[in-house]
């Protein structure tokens, strides 16, 4: 099953790139340590969520290893990103690969 390049997920609609820490990360545990070290001042229970959902999110997808893992940390990324302004980057527009709760994401 072919899917789109996850990486065009990293542009908001203002055409910024989203920052990222690595070119890629060995596993979500990796993953969910940086994002961890990147948002100091979110708590440790709503990254791990971010993550769970993504993670969530990627497998319902259907994606896999490297491609769920860059997949999931736009995802993730976004949601904490959105967290942390205090609403959407882009003016308050829903963004791409935003997360909903939809209580289905495993609990942290």
């Amino acid at each position: 099953m072919a899917h789109p390049d996850p990486t065009e997920l990293t542009h908001a609609r203002v055409g910024k790139p989203m920052e990222r820490c690595c070119k890629s990360h060995a596993d979500w545990p990796t993953l969910t340590q940086h994002l961890i070290d990147a948002y100091p001042a979110i708590t440790l229970e709503e990254i791990v969520r971010a993550v769970a959902e993504a993670k969530t999110a990627t497998d319902t997808m259907d994606f896999g290893g490297a491609e769920a893992l860059v997949t999931g940390e736009v995802l993730a990324r976004r949601q904490l990103l959105e967290r942390t302004a205090g609403g959407s980057p882009d003016g308050g527009q829903p963004a791409v690969g935003t997360l909903q709760a939809s209580g289905s994401a495993p609990t942290p």
